[in-house]
């Protein structure tokens, strides 16, 4: 089955339409750091009483059954007409062991009809990556990845578009090894680990690019994933948009559990070290001499949470395990996305203005004293090591461990006397045949989705068609309501509102004050309203002000709102 690009409101546009049509962001000068995110929204009702609607997050969670794809001819398998599947290994199901194989399965469901944009669409699927590096994927007739020589089976009437590749690293440009790459940067080999897959980065670069909605929309989506990595669990996740004049009608989904075992990158993901003075990457802090002075270790993971409200998420474990050298009995601290933890003698004054708060909770400060004093004091050049794991959800709490985990990156920065932490193989310059040893960072819990109900709505504004500019004298602005922000990002966020009336969308914004940047106007009457703004700097307020004007020039703002983007 063939997909034709179709994008609606901006959903997911080129670089060039998005800079045209949904606002850009031109390049900024740096920032402050600031605190605790808020994000504030405008409205609901319109100001004359009247209930026009307001815009409601829907989130839909489908699981995969376990016995494959029904229907599915394997034939005699190998490459072969007969056998529809893409890879010519013998075909299993969710569970079981497959070893140059393939496991294959079906998501069935029922997609609105009307009333409902998608955001995006995410498979979240519990599977292990083996060290041979040749995995790949199939998603509804397009196959991406690595995969060895013999083993897809290219005469499948299902696959319809191909974008793996046969060889060494690295990968050929035109080629989509975004599956293989997830697992490399992220996850830890031969470990259950719930993958997070973006559905439009997995159909990346196709012979025609597939928009998910559009491919959503038969309600039937089979997945086929190849050679040594058994699944365990499979979701499809979708985040969407409905507009009702009720609150909706939810339900609560199953308990999902999920295992990450994450990799590390150097260094830190908003360019600003924690600490003054020498600042080391988890890598060549082994290697290379301590300053006798200060330094620090920093080192950073991209551990974001299950794409759920905080609320419906339990942190059952989140630890990190270290292998550590100790140069003396002096103080040390850890900073964790800004907030620290420091033994009582620590100088503080080390400290740049990216530690944004110290804990001074007693017994936290307790734990981390005994944390270090179990590190064994050495001689930094020829001593030996100690192998260490320091409980995250003790020391930090459910609630604050999350919320650092919600930024998207958990920057994590030691300084002090603990002098170096080890890590071997690449980290943020690894490819596919490397092996990244030194911190690991686990996390692990259970979530469950609050699944809602989409109204049928055929006059919806979500729908194809604008309305046309009013006739006559108006001397009435727009009446804005519904304001909010989604999909935040470290560099974009999408800002949403309605109008009763036709009106263009524009949204002004900025760090210091909305006057400093303005989305390109989008002239196009319409109701319900949505503009992405790209290009954005990690981890920084910024204020923004929606703006809309009706067919016969009449303006209206709205209030100040603030969000802050991810690390």
């Amino acid at each position: 089955m063939k997909h034709v690009l179709t994008f609606k409101l901006c959903t997911l546009l080129t670089l060039a339409a998005l800079a045209a049509s949904c606002g850009k962001a031109i390049p900024l000068t740096k920032g402050v750091l600031l605190g605790d995110a808020v994000v504030t929204e405008t409205g609901g009702t319109r100001t004359d009483g009247a209930n026009f609607g307001q815009i409601y997050p829907v989130t839909q969670i489908v699981s995969a059954p376990s016995n494959g794809i029904p229907g599915w001819n394997y034939g005699p398998g190998g490459i072969s007409a007969s056998n529809d599947f893409p890879f010519t290994g013998a075909v299993k199901n969710i569970g079981q062991a497959v070893t140059d194989g393939q496991t294959a399965f079906l998501f069935s469901y029922s997609y609105p009809p009307n009333n409902y944009l998608l955001s995006d669409a995410h498979f979240v699927i519990n599977t292990s990556r083996d060290s041979s590096d040749t995995e790949g994927i199939f998603v509804d007739g397009v196959f991406s990845g690595r995969q060895p020589s013999g083993m897809v089976n290219t005469s499948s009437p299902k696959l319809t578009d191909s974008t793996y590749y046969q060889g060494a690293w690295p990968t050929p440009a035109n080629k989509n090894t975004y599956y293989l790459d997830w697992a490399a940067s992220h996850y830890k080999i031969s470990t259950v680990n719930s993958f997070d897959l973006n559905l439009v980065d997995l159909l990346a670069q196709t012979a025609a690019l597939i928009e998910p909605r559009t491919l959503l929309n038969d309600g039937y989506l089979p997945v086929v994933t190849g050679d040594d990595s058994p699944v365990y669990q499979a979701l499809l996740v979708t985040h969407g948009y409905t507009i009702s004049r009720f609150p909706l009608t939810c339900s609560n989904s199953p308990n999902y559990t999920y295992q990450n075992i994450f990799v590390h990158d150097d260094g830190n993901s908003i360019g600003s070290p924690a600490f003054s003075g020498t600042v080391r990457n988890a890598r060549d802090s082994w290697t290379l001499a301590r300053d006798p002075t200060f330094q620090s270790v920093e080192f950073f993971y991209d551990a974001a949470l299950p794409g759920v409200p905080a609320d419906n998420i339990t942190l059952t474990s989140g630890s990190l395990a270290l292998t550590l050298k100790r140069g003396s009995t002096g103080a040390s601290a850890i900073v964790i996305n800004g907030v620290g933890i420091a033994q009582a003698a620590f100088n503080r004054a080390n400290a740049t203005a990216v530690v944004e708060t110290w804990i001074e909770d007693a017994p936290t400060i307790v734990a981390w004293d005994t944390f270090v004093n179990s590190i064994v004091v050495n001689d930094l050049t020829s001593g030996a090591s100690t192998n260490a794991t320091l409980n995250l959800l003790t020391l930090y709490g459910a609630t604050q461990l999350k919320d650092l985990l919600a930024q998207g990156k958990l920057n994590i920065s030691i300084a002090g006397h603990i002098a170096v932490a080890s890590a071997g193989g690449y980290s943020s310059s690894r490819h596919y045949s490397s092996t990244v040893a030194g911190p690991e960072l686990t996390v692990t819990g259970n979530y469950f989705g609050e699944v809602c109900q989409v109204p049928n709505d055929p006059s919806s504004p979500l729908q194809d068609g604008l309305p046309l500019p009013p006739g006559g004298l108006d001397e009435t602005s727009p009446l804005v309501s519904s304001v909010q922000v989604s999909e935040i990002t470290s560099t974009s966020a999408a800002i949403q509102w309605l109008t009763d009336e036709g009106a263009t969308s524009q949204v002004l914004y900025g760090i210091a004050s909305t006057a400093e940047y303005s989305s390109a106007v989008d002239p196009a009457y319409a109701i319900f309203h949505r503009v992405v703004l790209t290009g954005l700097l990690p981890y920084k307020y910024y204020q923004f002000q929606v703006k809309s004007i009706d067919g016969s020039g009449n303006i209206t703002l709205s209030n100040i709102g603030t969000f802050r983007t991810l690390r």
